[in-house]
């Protein structure tokens, strides 16, 4: 069972929003009603625990896992800190001195920050502030090498509850803020006389790091002419479900990612994408309703072939996950669940992996070794087949989404 970690309950309420991503617009300067909205106060430890250092005034929040979960590095407690512009420098500071940071390493999170504030009551309100991430695979903390797709929002409870979960917390629309300040902004009419703001990080991936950093937040009552609120965001039109047996309705919950999704069912990504026709296979929603084909995997056996037992196999120069797959008729996902892989990007000559499939007799892999300047369409082009194919047959997460040395498998030759 998944919960949510911090202090209080919840209360449910559907609001009307006004909710945007601005680049450089600055929120209106009336009196900034949050307290430590810099964060220049300092931080304090969150009931004593040494990795939970939060601002002063403020609450750390996360979506806890279950076991199972954490095990594999999903939805995991992140590190909580302060980012000190006098010790690392101004690249992860907004303004003034401090940001605040929250993190994990080869794992996800949903967590981030919440604190309940006095209003007066019906008041219209707007949250803002700055927001910026890290989401790599590599070290150098100015370069994005194989995002994590890290998903940021503000929020705010009207009737003034705490549980993040809440359906009546109303989210900015997410957006990606790797290595760039961007504004978030989120308009509501307060309830009572409390409301409650939320910050919120929310990376896909499970890549080496998940840093997000947050700066400058402020919440301002604003003209009742200002409060223009417009109908909650129309989620995707729901699929029509299947026949018995061939497949299933799934309803997206809170931190789910589409990689989890098909671990699930035991599919791809790729068939998500292609099935649900996505445009964005990281930006998926809380109650979207989602066609999945079940146990069918990226490169699924014909019914005559019958899976062996679970063998060994030792990685040879050249090969991926994806040409392994393909060579014993199984699929990418089922080999990072069996070995435990944290980047299935990232397999290595010699080592050994648990296989379970069918060999495919005399079949031949062909490795397409991504180029600079490539993409997935003009490499699909030179094979003679579509890039959404070529996207199924490597389960690639997004199509949008290659890198030079990157190795492709070839369906078909």
């Amino acid at each position: 069972m998944r919960s949510f970690l911090t202090h209080g309950g919840c209360a449910v309420l559907l609001m009307l929003v006004t909710a945007g991503l601005f680049p450089e617009s600055g929120v209106q300067a009336e009196a900034n009603l949050l307290r430590n909205p810099g964060f220049e106060e300092g931080f304090s430890l969150q009931a004593g625990v040494q990795e939970v250092s939060v601002p002063i005034g403020w609450t750390a929040w996360w979506v806890q896992g279950s076991t199972q979960e954490t095990d594999q590095g999903y939805l995991v407690r992140p590190e909580y800190k302060g980012e000190d512009s006098q010790v690392f420098g101004n690249r992860r500071v907004h303004g003034g001195r401090f940001s605040a940071k929250h993190f994990s390493s080869y794992s996800t999170h949903d967590a981030g920050y919440w604190q309940t504030v006095n209003v007066p009551a019906g008041a219209t309100l707007q949250f803002g502030g700055w927001v910026q991430t890290w989401s790599s695979s590599g070290d150098d903390p100015g370069q994005v090498v194989t995002p994590g797709y890290y998903q940021v929002r503000l929020g705010i409870d009207p009737t003034g509850g705490i549980d993040p979960l809440s359906e009546s917390v109303v989210w900015s629309e997410p957006a990606y803020a790797d290595n760039v300040w961007v504004q978030l902004l989120v308009n509501v009419r307060s309830i009572g006389s409390w409301v409650t703001v939320f910050a919120r990080g929310t990376p896909t991936y499970r890549v080496k790091h998940n840093d997000s950093y947050w700066d400058d937040l402020s919440l301002v009552q604003t003209s009742g002419a200002a409060f223009a609120p417009t109908a909650s965001p129309t989620l995707a039109p729901a699929v029509s479900p299947p026949d018995p047996g061939t497949g299933a309705i799934h309803v997206v919950a809170p931190g789910e990612t589409l990689y989890r999704i098909s671990l699930r069912y035991n599919t791809s990504v790729a068939e998500l994408v292609q099935l649900n026709q996505l445009a964005d296979p990281a930006l998926i929603r809380v109650g979207q309703q989602l066609l999945v084909q079940v146990g069918t995997g990226s490169t699924a056996s014909s019914p005559a072939s019958t899976p062996n037992p679970a063998g060994a196999y030792q990685v040879q120069a050249g090969d991926s996950l994806a040409s392994i797959a393909r060579r014993f008729n199984t699929t990418v996902n089922a080999l990072v669940v069996a070995n435990n892989i944290v980047n299935p990007n990232l397999v290595y000559q010699g080592q050994t992996l648990v296989v379970v499939g069918t060999p495919s007799a005399g079949a031949s892999v062909r490795v397409h070794v991504v180029q600079p300047g490539d993409t997935l369409t003009a490499i699909a082009s030179r094979y003679g087949m579509t890039y959404w194919a070529l996207a199924h047959a490597n389960d690639l997460a997004s199509p949008h989404l290659i890198w030079a040395g990157q190795q492709l498998v070839i369906p078909g030759q």
